[in-house]
Order: C-alpha cells, then structure tokens, then sequence
C-alpha cells in the first residue's frame, strides 16, 4: 500500500492535505461533514495512481470490511484497526505480486 500513498502523495497532496484537516476538525462527524473532501480525493488517486485502482480491485473484500466497520464505529475508528490491517495485508501482498514478474507476466509463454 505504501506504493499507492507515494503515489496519492505525489499527484493529489492538495486534497490529501484538505481531506486530513477536515478529518481532525471534525473527528466525530467527519465522515458527513468530510464527504465532498474524500469523493475529490478518491476521484484524484483514482485518476493519477494505477497502484489505488489495482488495489481496490484485489482487495475489495477488505475495502468493503473496513468501509463497514468506520460507518458502524464513528466516534470510536479505532476500533476498526483488525480491518484496517488486513486491508493493508491484502494491499502489500498484492503490490508484491504486482512488481514479482520479469520479464512482464504478460510475455510468458502461453499467456
């Protein structure tokens, strides 16, 4: 997932800065007051960063899990930290398979 942050970091920091601010101002209503602020963040990465697509792709079930927990736990998120690490357990072996192929997995032989 780390690759995924630099990624969001480097293209989208703007709005990164702006959907952490919100999030620390408003720390018990954050995900309705924060709304608009997470949408232009989730719609930055999801333009400049491959690695943020590939991720919600392969690790949706671990989105969706940790997603479920936050809107059940507002005023206690850490209480979704089991969630958050599988998510980011399924994120970092995804970007390893995603980077252990040389030549590209697309060029082996009868793929």
């Amino acid at each position: 997932m780390q690759v995924a942050l630099d990624q969001v970091a480097q293209h989208c920091l703007k709005e990164l800065d702006a959907y952490s601010t919100c999030v620390e101002k408003h720390p018990h209503r954050w995900q309705s007051v924060c709304a608009t602020l997470k949408a232009d963040l989730k719609d930055c990465a999801a333009a400049n960063s491959g690695m943020v697509n590939d991720v919600k792709a392969r690790c949706a079930a671990e989105i969706e899990q940790y997603d479920r927990c936050l809107k059940a736990n507002v005023n206690h998120p850490d209480t979704c930290m089991p969630q958050l690490h599988r998510l980011w357990q399924c994120s970092e072996e995804k970007e390893k398979a995603a980077c252990s192929c040389e030549p590209p997995c697309s060029s082996k032989p009868g793929v």
